[in-house]
C-alpha cells in the first residue's frame, strides 16, 4: 500500500520509529523536601530540581496485512534497544532540540474489530528532564578584565532555562569567571590558575566538575574553589572575566519542558 509521509519526527538513536505518532504524554514533577520548623503548622520547603520524565509515545503503523504491522513493531522494538547502555537522543516533534532518554516499556494491543491494515504502539521513555539544543553556542574573550554578554547569540528567554557551559582557557595564568542573569540571578563561578602558556589549552565541564588538559589529564587541582559549575541563565546573561587570555564559553540551550 502506498503510505503518507510522516509529519511528526520520533527518532531515537538515530532510528526513526515505524508509523506515525499519535500523541505525545510526559509528567514533569519536581523534587520537593520539607523541613519541619517548631512553633509552626507549615514546613519549610526546598525545590531540590525537577525528577526524569515519564513520556509516552503512541504510534500508529499502516500496511497491507496485521502481519506487516506486527514486522513495523518488532522492528520499532529492536531500534529501541540499539543501545546496550544509558541513555540516547530522542527527537519527537522537534528536529532540532531532543531529550536524553531510555525506553522503559513498549505496549501492544489489537483490537480485532480494527482495521487489519493499521496498528497501535505505545512507547514510554525515562527521560531526561529537559530538552537539549542540537545547536552549540560559544562566546569568547581574549583582551583581559572583560565583560561579555550572550547578546552576541541574541539570546532571550525563548532559548530555554539554565545551561551548563563548557569553558576553554588558553595561554593563562589566573583566571576568574562570574556569571549573572539581566535580572540579578548568580549563575556561577569558577577561578583557575593555569601554565601562563599560550601554547596551554584547559577544557572545563561546569555540569560534570571536570577540568582536563589538552591530552587529557585530570587538572582539578587547578581550580581555586570546588563548587566552579558556570551556566548560561535564562534570558540575557553576562560574563565578569579577571585574568588575561583565551576564554571561549560554550553551551547547548536547555529547555524545561
Amino acid at each position: 500500500m502506498t503510505k503518507p509521509a510522516a509529519q511528526f519526527l520520533v527518532q531515537y538513536n538515530s532510528y526513526t520509529l515505524p508509523g506515525y505518532a499519535q500523541g505525545e504524554s510526559f509528567e514533569d514533577a519536581v523534587q520537593i523536601t520539607d523541613y519541619a520548623a517548631p512553633y509552626t503548622y507549615d514546613p519549610i520547603s526546598e525545590n531540590m530540581g525537577t525528577n526524569p520524565k515519564n513520556l509516552t509515545v503512541s504510534m500508529l503503523v499502516m500496511d497491507d496485512s496485521y502481519y506487516l504491522c506486527r514486522e513495523q513493531i518488532q522492528t520499532a522494538a529492536t531500534y529501541l534497544k540499539s543501545r546496550r547502555r544509558g541513555y540516547a537522543d530522542l527527537y519527537v516533534g522537534y528536529t532540532d532540540r531532543y531529550y536524553q532518554a531510555i525506553p522503559v516499556s513498549l505496549k501492544y494491543a489489537k483490537d480485532v474489530k480494527e482495521n487489519y491494515r493499521t496498528s497501535k504502539y505505545d512507547v514510554v521513555f525515562k527521560a531526561k528532564p529537559y530538552l537539549l539544543s542540537a545547536i552549540t553556542h560559544t562566546i569568547s574573550s581574549s583582551i583581559g578584565n572583560e565583560l561579555i554578554t550572550t547578546d552576541v547569540v541574541s539570546r532571550t528567554t525563548a532559548d530555554g532555562t539554565y545551561s551548563p557551559c563548557i569553558i576553554t582557557i588558553t595561554g593563562a595564568d589566573l583566571i576568574t569567571i562570574s556569571g549573572y542573569t539581566e535580572t540579578g540571578d548568580f549563575c556561577g563561578f569558577l577561578s583557575f590558575s593555569g601554565y601562563n602558556d599560550s601554547e596551554s589549552t584547559f577544557t572545563i565541564d561546569s555540569s560534570n566538575y571536570t577540568t582536563v588538559d589538552e591530552s587529557g589529564k585530570n587538572q582539578n587541582t587547578r581550580q581555586l574553589y570546588v563548587d566552579y559549575a558556570l551556566f548560561v541563565g535564562t534570558g540575557k546573561t553576562y560574563f565578569e572575566i579577571s585574568g588575561e587570555g583565551q576564554i571561549d564559553i560554550t553551551w547547548n540551550d536547555r529547555w524545561a519542558l
